[in-house]
């Protein structure tokens, strides 16, 4: 949790060249299932990373 959304994206932006990961989000938890968000900016690979974490998530609810 970030005190606002300029907070949350300065980490992000730290913790993806630090790590030299690939961020696949926002996610949107607390509802009865979590929510992936692709903002217009998304690249082809970040929809087939949300789309895979939501693969994975539907399967695992469904066991």
């Amino acid at each position: 949790m970030m005190p606002n959304a300029d907070a949350a994206h300065i980490i992000l932006n730290l913790l993806r060249e630090m790590g030299n990961g690939v961020s696949s989000g926002p996610t949107l938890i607390g509802a009865a299932a979590p929510i992936r968000i692709a903002s217009r900016s998304v690249g082809v690979r970040g929809l087939l990373n949300l789309t895979a974490l939501a693969a994975v998530d539907a399967a695992a609810s469904k066991t």
